[in-house]
């Protein structure tokens, strides 16, 4: 998936930002991104927390 796309998901101000963080980003397409996203948001206990 590009760069902007999970961007605009995650509602980064800029794009390196998500590069410097998810450099590792799955391949896959917006819907995906979606899906992930919302088990995130549904599940945020399953996160692992690196601050």
């Amino acid at each position: 998936m590009d760069v902007k796309t999970v961007q605009a998901r995650l509602a980064h101000a800029d794009a390196s930002i998500t590069l410097n963080r998810y450099a590792h980003a799955m391949p896959g397409n917006d819907r995906q991104a979606a899906d992930l996203l919302a088990a995130i948001m549904e599940h945020p206990e399953k996160v692992a927390r690196t601050a």
